[in-house]
């Protein structure tokens, strides 16, 4: 992220007092830390997770003040993937969520902590650890084993949600355990186990 521009914290007060925008502390922070504009575009965490979360995205939202983005009530604009889906941040909560045309659906994160979690280790993760062990294929009675004997180690901001069929199901979750983290990725039946790296930082 050496090329980086960071927005200055007056700029976001500044715009969101213009446009009226409720912005919680933990939102401010993220786009003073990752709402940045590079040189090449787009900030690559964020490209890996397939979307725009960057100030210029969320400034251009109020501005465009388009049909199809108008915001909820109680919720504030977040960001939105390439696929085309908008997620809104909730007030009270700080939980993110889709959102179309001022309609509410689905829970994708619980906080911003957990999304961030998923930006980082969605993809390229090995190289952040010393080891990275995946096991796939398991069967239901190992993940209900798995999660019941390690529920005290659950990161339960970092779990992914998604939508299928019309309800709202686990995508993917992360655990901390013995200095490992450890990754259950629902849909495809895997698991990965990350150690060392930034974890002996810690």
């Amino acid at each position: 992220m050496k090329d980086k521009t960071p927005v200055a914290e007056s700029k976001i007060w500044q715009f969101v007092h213009e446009k009226n925008i409720f912005l919680r502390e933990d939102h401010l922070n993220f786009l003073m830390e990752f709402g940045f504009e590079v040189q090449n575009g787009r900030v690559q965490i964020f490209k890996n997770y397939g979307g725009d979360f960057d100030f210029e995205q969320f400034a251009r939202v109020y501005t465009q003040n388009h049909p199809d983005m108008a915001l909820p009530n109680g919720y504030t604009y977040f960001g939105s993937t390439f696929v085309g889906e908008a997620y809104c941040i909730e007030h009270e909560s700080g939980k993110i969520f889709t959102y179309d045309s001022g309609e509410r659906y689905d829970l994708v994160h619980e906080s911003i902590a957990g999304f961030l979690l998923n930006c980082f280790l969605i993809k390229d993760y090995e190289s952040a650890f010393a080891n990275t062990t995946a096991r796939q294929d398991l069967d239901l009675e190992f993940f209900t084993k798995f999660r019941s004997t390690n529920e005290n180690g659950k990161i339960n901001e970092a779990t992914r949600f998604e939508d299928s069929s019309g309800q709202i199901n686990v995508d993917s979750e992360f655990y901390s355990i013995d200095r490992q983290l450890i990754k259950l990725f629902l849909p495809r039946r895997a698991m990965v186990t990350m150690s060392g790296g930034i974890l002996d930082q810690l």
